[in-house]
């Protein structure tokens, strides 16, 4: 399941992801993959998707329509996305708390890794501060106060 290995990525490597989502027509013989799906499933990852989450194209939001699937709206109106913090959360108390600061550590600890001499350190940094928005938000929802919100994140150079 996409948004739970987007999760495990971030909490457990450090690592964000983004993606697009597209229902459609393809062709793979166990070699070669190609079709109209995969092509707008690229387009809505590399055009739309911008910041670290899973983008849906339009012809698969009627799949995740009524179904438990979180989804959220960025103001950005781009279209939803999968909750993948929410879709990650694992039951229990004391295993949800261990995920929250895994993902906040992961989230504050990767501004840090970014070189100050690469040229998209800024696109870079304001993914990760996207990420914290996120995490914030969802923070929010939940109401617990085990985790810090995580707010602006400083650049590092």
């Amino acid at each position: 399941y996409a948004g739970s290995i987007q999760a495990r990525f971030l909490v457990d490597h450090g690592l964000a992801s983004r993606g697009g989502i597209a229902i459609g027509d393809c062709f793979h013989d166990g070699t070669v993959f190609f079709g109209p799906a995969l092509v707008d499933a690229y387009k809505t990852e590399s055009r739309d998707a911008v910041v670290p989450r899973l983008l849906l194209h339009s012809s698969a939001i009627s799949c995740v329509d009524g179904s438990p699937v979180p989804m959220r709206e960025d103001p950005d109106g781009k279209g939803p996305y999968l909750d993948f913090l929410r879709i990650g959360l694992p039951d229990g108390d004391a295993a949800q708390t261990a995920y929250l600061a895994g993902a906040r550590a992961a989230i504050v600890a990767a501004p840090t890794a970014i070189d100050d001499r690469h040229p998209k350190r800024d696109s870079q940094l304001a993914n990760w501060q996207w990420l914290a928005s996120y995490f914030d938000a969802l923070l929010a929802e939940l109401s617990t106060g085990v985790v810090e919100p995580i707010g602006d994140l400083e650049a590092p150079w």
